[in-house]
């Protein structure tokens, strides 16, 4: 009799889990919308620092940050080389007052 429960309660659930899957409304897009990606990225530009009397990790940091300006100019749309920019603009800003 316990069997015959047991069987006919999964009968009654694989019958149900078969039938038609509601529609499902996406409510978080997974990607960006193509009107809303920007034209150009500009990596922020960094303070006025007197590299004279810079420490070397500061002017090594400074040499980075124009070596990925300059790669985000040719590369314009590339949001890596932008967040390592604005990265190193933070370090300096932080670091090398």
């Amino acid at each position: 009799m316990r069997t015959a429960l047991l069987v006919m309660g999964f009968g009654l659930l694989t019958l149900a889990g078969c039938g038609e899957e509601p529609e499902k409304r996406e409510l978080i897009p997974t990607g960006p919308s193509k009107s809303a990606a920007p034209a150009a990225l500009v990596a922020k530009p960094l303070p006025a620092i007197d590299l004279s009397k810079a420490s070397s990790i500061c002017r090594a940091t400074v040499k980075a940050h124009q070596a990925a300006t300059a790669k985000l100019t040719q590369a314009p749309r590339d949001l890596t080389v932008l967040q390592k920019a604005n990265t190193l603009n933070a370090i300096v800003t932080d670091a090398c007052k």
